[in-house]
């Protein structure tokens, strides 16, 4: 989360810190959706739909290949292959 804050120009006070990754966590993200946004509007289950179990590739085994095709061609098309890359594993290499 330091190196995010920092990419962001973000200065978080230290006392804040454990605040804001608790906010963060998985759990909390999950439990507190109705604070993220209108979710509910583009994922059936709202925020408990959408942060479902926190795995990265999970959609792989919703979608049907066609929609996986389209994703990947659309991803492509969209996004340079650094962001697709991110989408898709979670980790930026750098």
């Amino acid at each position: 989360m330091h190196r995010i804050a920092d990419f962001l120009g973000i200065d978080v006070p230290a006392a804040q810190w454990n605040d804001v990754v608790d906010r963060c966590t998985f759990e909390s993200m999950r439990e507190n959706g109705e604070k993220i946004g209108p979710i509910e509007m583009r994922f059936e289950g709202g925020a408990k739909g959408f942060i479902f179990k926190g795995t990265n590739g999970r959609w792989r085994d919703e979608l049907t290949l066609e929609e996986v095709a389209r994703y990947q061609k659309r991803a492509n098309e969209c996004l340079p292959a650094e962001a697709v890359d991110w989408l898709e594993n979670g980790r930026n290499p750098g």
